[in-house]
């Protein structure tokens, strides 16, 4: 008959691989090199530089066909202002947050900027 013993408590023991006392001392890290560059005290003032513009590889592109989003583009060409982008679709049940930022990606596809102008 075999019986089992419990091994000796190892409460108050260390854990493996760390030794008591001491904590190990922390590497010191090397300065970083400035290879050639100015401190920035000395360099010269910048110039601000003009925005940047879209280009055909910046801008969004269309959606795949068949979606939600596709739908929004078909009426963003065929109503061509927000408000009626957002009346028709909200009609066909499209969310009202899908419809204004795809009206928004439509836009800045074709590269509208600022305001639209309703002429009388």
């Amino acid at each position: 008959m075999s019986t089992k013993t419990k091994p000796a408590s190892t409460k108050n023991a260390p854990a493996k691989g760390i030794k008591s006392g001491k904590a190990a001392p922390k590497k010191a890290t090397p300065a970083k090199a400035t290879k050639g560059k100015p401190s920035p005290a000395k360099s010269t003032p910048k110039t601000p530089t003009p925005a940047p513009v879209a280009t055909e590889s910046k801008r969004p592109q269309p959606p795949k066909p068949g979606n939600t989003c596709a739908q929004v583009w078909a009426l963003a060409d065929q109503y061509k202002t927000r408000g009626e982008v957002l009346r028709v679709g909200g009609e066909l049940g499209i969310n009202k947050h899908t419809l204004s930022t795809q009206f928004a990606r439509w836009r800045s596809h074709h590269g509208i900027v600022g305001r639209a102008t309703v002429s009388a």
